[in-house]
Formats: structure tokens, C-alpha cells, sequence
């Protein structure tokens, strides 16, 4: 019986090979299994003469590698799944947020031509705009460009800064989440988007990354979307597979 139940585990595994998953699932349960063989022999002789005792008597090796592929092929199935969810919520969450950012960014071009400018009189007073009290800068195409007032503003489309994108993102958001401007592991683990800039010599990008996890890169962000300073346009990217 033992040898029936190894040429088994040995059909078994070699199958398993072609779901990766699956294979480690089985691989590790039939280590655990060799390791405690008493586990899968039947008693020669049951612990007293009634029933119950006879129920209680171990189960076969063949018994315990049909348990165990089944759970095998339910977790292969059920993983993919759990874990294309998790990346449906996460592009749902992402597409909601930049839905609302570039609402924002349309108000502020619509208040800035509503002041009477175009991107061929942008003057030190009219590089403002004011939206639910905020006054934001903008550049010499009126769009958002930051929040922070200077006495000499850079209204180019190629000077911004991570700082800026983050003053936009944080200030025309309702409840902006957490985010950081920082590439090292303890601000990514506390803040749940990365800012950062995408330099262009035509026009920079302020790039706003969903951070799914905080060992990853910011070069390597799967979930994102761009605000380009050239044309306000805001650009969703989302994996291949979604």
C-alpha cells in the first residue's frame, strides 16, 4: 500500500508541476506527511472494543493524498481570483481619485479664463486662481501649477517640482490621502500615493503612484496616473492584465 500510495504522490506532483501554486502547495504538504508516516497507517488494533474507538482509527496514505490535492486544486482556483480583486479594487480606487484631480484641474482652467486670461497675457497679477478659497498658481497655459505664492513666479511648463505636484494634489482634493514625495521605505509605509515628476523637454509630468507596496520602486509603479503641465490632460496607467 505504501508503495502504491508514493507512485501516487509521484503522478501527483509531476501533474502539479504545471500550476506553479498548486505545486508548492502539494510539494509542502507531502514533505509534511513523509515526516509523520504514523499519521496515514491504520492501528493494528483499535484502543478499546467499541465503536467509537474503531472510527478513530488513523486514515490511509491514499486517503490523505486525495485530501490534499483537493485542497490543492481549490487553492490554485481560489488564488488567482482572491488576488485579481485586490487589483480590481486598487484600479477602482485610483480611477475614483483622478476622476476627482481632474475635475479639479478643469475648474481651475475654467476659473483662470473666466478672469479674462490666455496663454499669451499671463502677467505676475492674473497667475492666480482662487477655488473654494485656495489660491493656487498657474502657468502661462492656466493650469494648476501650485499653491505656494512667490514674488516671482515661474509660469513654464519645465520647472516643476515633486513639492509643487504634491501642493496640487493635497490642496484640489476634498480628502486627499496620505502622500509623500520621499523614495525611502519608512515614507512610502506611511503614505498611501508617491509624487514625483516626470521631466519632458517640451513639458514636465507630476506623477501620482498608488503605492501597493512600499519595497517597490517608484520607476517600477503599476497603478499611477500623470497630470502633464502642458495641457492639463491626466493619464491613467494600470497593469497590462487588468
Amino acid at each position: 500500500m505504501q508503495k502504491v500510495g508514493q507512485t501516487v504522490a509521484a503522478i501527483l506532483l509531476a501533474k502539479a508541476k504545471k500550476h506553479p501554486l498548486l505545486a508548492l502547495i502539494t510539494e509542502r504538504a507531502f514533505r509534511l506527511l513523509c515526516r509523520n508516516k504514523s499519521l496515514f497507517k491504520r492501528r493494528a488494533k483499535p484502543c478499546s472494543s467499541n465503536k467509537l474507538a474503531r472510527a478513530q482509527a488513523g486514515f490511509t496514505f491514499i486517503e490523505l493524498v486525495a485530501v490534499i490535492v483537493l485542497i490543492s486544486f481549490l487553492a490554485a482556483i481560489a488564488a488567482p481570483r482572491f488576488f485579481d480583486q485586490i487589483d480590481n479594487a486598487q484600479a477602482a480606487a485610483l480611477q475614483g481619485l483622478a476622476g476627482g484631480f481632474s475635475t479639479g484641474i478643469a475648474i481651475g482652467k475654467a476659473e483662470w479664463i473666466a478672469d479674462g486670461n490666455s496663454s499669451s497675457s499671463v502677467t505676475g497679477a492674473n497667475d492666480r486662481v482662487n477655488i473654494d478659497g485656495i489660491e493656487f498658481n498657474v502657468n502661462q497655459f492656466g493650469w494648476l501649477d501650485s499653491v505656494t505664492e512667490s514674488t516671482n513666479p515661474d509660469v513654464s511648463v519645465t520647472s516643476q517640482t515633486a513639492k509643487d505636484c504634491q501642493e496640487v494634489f493635497e490642496y484640489i482634493l476634498q480628502s486627499p490621502p496620505l502622500s509623500t514625495v520621499r523614495s525611502d521605505l519608512a515614507s512610502r509605509k506611511k503614505a498611501q500615493y508617491g509624487v514625483s515628476v516626470i521631466d519632458g523637454s517640451v513639458s514636465d509630468r507630476c506623477r501620482y503612484e498608488l503605492i501597493v507596496r512600499a519595497e517597490d520602486r517608484p520607476e517600477d509603479a503599476r497603478f499611477y496616473f500623470d497630470y502633464e503641465m502642458l495641457t492639463g490632460r491626466v493619464t491613467i496607467t494600470l497593469p497590462e492584465e487588468l
